[in-house]
């Protein structure tokens, strides 16, 4: 088959609205699952509008230990004006490649697509998961962890096929979204000793936030969001703060936690009678490859040092699992979720080759 056709055809699909149903990629997909007998099953989401695919290559799809799996997502994120070309049309100039997706991820599909008779040779135990909502909600790969549960499936190491210059990634942090929400008194702004002000609690806990975001080391801490207030002669009754943590330790969630747990309980004796509650919105777990065997040896075949990504990653999910993991994809990251998303073909090519190398590794 012809690597850039199929990827051709993927980048056509629009896989990018979360209010429209994902039928179109999904059908494209299954059909070549179907034309080379690869069981399958679908995964709808929660709210039934997108589904994710899990397919077995020499393997059944429940009772089953040391898989390997090839992990990636089919959505994209959505595009914008910005763009020299149109998004969904791969267009060509030389050896670059640019369409909505050509990196994140529809390459790493493509290749799986292009390689299935190959990858039915290896006689290794695979699994394709393709998460349908990556790049939102993150549903998709939850339901297919639950799927490995369910199903008794052990699996043995995780390729997850993100954009990496074909290089190998052995960590990605984990994200940590949290909402805190202050609950004051309104009052008319004349008289703002009748009431308590949101925003000025609000202030304290950003200033201390600011600060504990330089305590961190190499984590991060950002906040994001603040939203109080309706109109300036009201004393605010309500605040809200959003900020993340992308960490691969939990005990700086802990740390975080804990400082910011001794303010609140400070504030609500100094505002008497507001309330100050935190809860964590969303979180992507983190992942660190343990440096086995396996991944030495696919290190040394790549020929190529190893690093550590800085955006948040599906890999998480299948260490929890029980499985090593490596983040592996074409393309750089530095592409991805911006106009004009390009791949250099030649790399595209090679990977097409090294992907059913290293299958031999595991």
């Amino acid at each position: 088959m012809d690597n850039i056709k199929i990827l051709s055809d993927l980048i056509n699909i629009k896989s990018y609205d979360t209010k429209s149903n994902n039928q179109q990629i999904i059908s494209y997909i299954t059909n070549y699952f179907e034309k080379y007998n690869i069981n399958y099953r679908l995964l709808p989401n929660p709210d039934g509008i997108l589904t994710s695919i899990i397919a077995g290559i020499n393997t059944r799809l429940n009772n089953v230990n040391d898989v390997i799996v090839l992990s990636g997502h089919i959505d994209t994120v959505w595009p914008n004006d910005l763009w020299n070309s149109q998004p969904n049309t791969i267009t060509i100039d030389g050896d670059i490649a640019y369409g909505l997706g050509v990196i994140d991820m529809k390459a790493f599909t493509a290749s799986i697509i292009n390689n299935i008779d190959n990858l039915k040779e290896t006689n290794k135990p695979i699994i394709i998961a393709l998460s349908c909502d990556e790049e939102t909600d993150m549903y998709g790969i939850k339901e297919i962890k639950q799927f490995f549960i369910d199903n008794n499936i052990k699996p043995k190491y995780a390729i997850i096929g993100e954009p990496s210059c074909s290089r190998p990634v052995v960590g990605s942090k984990g994200f940590y979204e949290n909402e805190i929400v202050i609950n004051g008194k309104s009052c008319h702004s004349s008289m703002p000793q009748n009431g308590i002000n949101s925003i000025y609690i609000a202030s304290k806990i950003v200033n201390k936030l600011e600060e504990l975001s330089a305590q961190i080391g190499t984590d991060t801490l950002n906040v994001g969001i603040i939203n109080g207030g309706t109109v300036c002669n009201i004393v605010p009754d309500k605040c809200i703060i959003r900020y993340e943590i992308r960490t691969f330790n939990e005990k700086t969630i802990d740390f975080v936690n804990s400082q910011l747990n001794n303010l609140i309980i400070d504030l609500e004796k100094i505002y008497f009678g507001c309330t100050i509650n935190c809860n964590l919105v969303f979180s992507i777990p983190p992942f660190e490859n343990i440096m086995d065997d396996t991944t030495r040896r696919i290190v040394d075949y790549l020929g190529e040092t190893t690093s550590i990504y800085t955006a948040s990653t599906e890999a998480g999910y299948f260490t929890q699992l029980g499985a090593n993991a490596l983040i592996w994809g074409v393309g750089d990251l530095k592409f991805a979720h911006k106009p004009d998303e390009q791949m250099y073909i030649p790399e595209f090519n090679a990977y097409h080759k090294k992907l059913l190398d290293i299958i031999k590794l595991i």
